[in-house]
């Protein structure tokens, strides 16, 4: 049968069409190079997913086939929550198509032309997010091939900064084992989106690995802080040779507010020669953390385990000590609930209760100017001990960024791998909530505010904090190592301001 002839048997795709008797199509949610993606519902299971399709011109088009059922492939091997999942492919009388997951946000690319430029907190969140989905691909030995803001999605509230990113579209990918036969992958062929490919892909060379991913990722991360992409040409051919034969302007020329550090990460990660680059997506996120002041130490781990030194026994933590898994259950050491009250008020322990019951939060405490924790409440097991070192962690970092002033009613939150810790000053006592990143930013924010404000009602009762949040017995000293909120400019300038670069902080009402 002739293409035409295929192409007007093959059934049409409609508000109202069924495919394969197990899924419903609802709207057109958008169009792309190979095809559209429609909202449908899925019968069996009763949920919205989204439904990819090959466009009919190319359905019998050997390579585009090939790349679609690639993509299919490669993202149903890849498990990670910042991966699209695939639930299942096929062809439907000639409709070949891919159902996923359906997601609730927009892609970086539209957030970018809204926004124009970010800031250096959300792009950290972004290169985090982005580096742990590539990491598990490329444990597979898949290189995507064609990162790019359209090809990396913000699910949730993007604008609030609260958003999860997965990585869409691995069309285009290629598992280090496979045979470069299709005309897509041969050599001289161009694959990727120009702006943001490799050296090696401008070259048109067919062996690429992951460390042609994290190139383009250091792309959409210039291209977020500055509104514009590293390297640039009035025709493809001068674009491609800017990439090959070029050095970016320092970024911290394009925006002198950003960090001088963040010069030697893009120097590093934007290096022509993939060997000169980091060697993987952990090394790479490590790094822009560091110099971003998302982290106030160096640490080998990659996450949130990382912060503490030791779990309340006393033994070395290690990952598997205390870790989030992707259903946002935790374990640690203790395994059940821990629970103190050091505080001669006996109203503290139910604020710290109620908000510790909120959804993927994982505890709550009440630290002293002097580090120590007063009081808190942890369903997960979290020792009083770790909101100590983290107040003494907070308070390191605090003293690696300028123009600390006075701004009451504000609040920081640090993002890890897979938790955040949200700090939320009393007076001079910090109220510390560490969550899950699913944790969601808004309903976490109303409670912590709600939870700050009955505090800071026992500190108008009792005449200030010092008498509202006196220990029952004479003040510990600090956390071994740690100087204490009183001894830092925190203390004289109060809660820390939104000009403290590389922190995020929000306004709390």
């Amino acid at each position: 049968m002739s293409s035409d002839g295929a192409l007007k048997a093959s059934p049409s795709i409609f508000p109202g069409a069924t495919i394969s008797s197990r899924f419903r199509i609802e709207r057109l949610l958008g169009r792309g190079s190979m095809g559209a993606v429609w909202l449908a519902r899925h019968l069996g299971l009763d949920l919205d997913v989204a439904v990819k399709f090959i466009d009919a011109a190319l359905r019998n088009e050997q390579d585009h086939r090939a790349r679609f059922i690639r993509e299919a492939q490669s993202a149903a091997r890849i498990t990670s929550p910042h991966v699209v999942s695939v639930l299942d492919s096929g062809d439907d009388a000639g409709r070949l198509y891919i159902a996923m997951e359906y997601l609730d946000g927009e892609d970086l690319g539209s957030f970018l032309e809204r926004n124009g430029q970010l800031s250096l907190e959300v792009t950290a969140r972004v290169v985090a997010h982005a580096c742990r989905g590539l990491s598990k691909a490329h444990a597979l030995g898949i290189a995507h091939r064609d990162i790019k803001p359209e090809n990396l999605f913000l699910c949730g509230d993007a604008d609030d900064g609260g958003f999860l990113l997965k990585i869409l579209d691995f069309g285009v990918a290629k598992a280090e084992s496979s045979v470069g036969s299709l005309t897509s992958t041969s050599a001289g062929q161009l694959i990727g989106s120009p702006a943001y490919m490799s050296p090696e892909q401008a070259r048109g060379l067919t062996e690429l690995d992951g460390r042609s991913d994290l190139f383009s990722l250091a792309v959409v991360a210039y291209h977020c802080l500055t509104g514009r992409t590293p390297f640039l040409g009035d025709s493809l051919a001068d674009l491609l040779l800017s990439i090959v034969g070029s050095d970016p302007e320092p970024i911290s020329m394009r925006d002198p507010r950003l960090p001088r550090a963040l010069d030697g990460w893009f120097e590093r990660a934007l290096q022509k020669d993939p060997s000169r680059r980091y060697q993987s997506a952990k090394e790479m996120a490590q790094a822009f953390e560091l110099v971003a002041g998302q982290r106030s130490s160096s640490s080998p781990d990659y996450g949130m385990a990382s912060m503490f030194p030791a779990l309340g026994n006393g033994r070395a933590s290690s990952p598997e000590d205390l870790s989030v898994s992707r259903n946002s259950s935790m374990r640690v050491a203790a395994g059940s609930g821990s629970v103190s009250n050091d505080t001669a008020s006996p109203g503290i322990a139910p604020i710290l209760s109620q908000l510790a019951e909120v959804g993927h939060v994982l505890g709550v405490g009440l630290v002293s100017p002097r580090l120590r924790p007063l009081a808190h409440h942890s369903n997960a097991g979290l020792p009083a001990m770790i909101f100590g070192a983290i107040a003494e962690r907070v308070q390191s970092a605090l003293q690696a960024f300028e123009n600390v002033e006075a701004a009451r009613a504000r609040a920081l939150a640090l993002y890890f791998q897979n938790a955040s810790v949200h700090v939320r000053w009393i007076g001079d006592h910090a109220l510390i909530v560490v969550g899950t990143e699913q944790a969601h930013p808004t309903v976490l924010t109303v409670s912590v505010n709600t939870a700050a404000g009955r505090l800071q009602t026992c500190v108008e009762q009792a005449g200030g904090a010092a008498a509202a949040f006196a220990p029952r017995l004479s003040a510990a000293a600090p956390v071994p190592g740690g100087r204490g909120f009183g001894s830092s400019p925190l203390a004289s300038a109060g809660p820390l301001s939104p000009t403290v670069r590389g922190v995020r902080t929000r306004s709390e009402k």
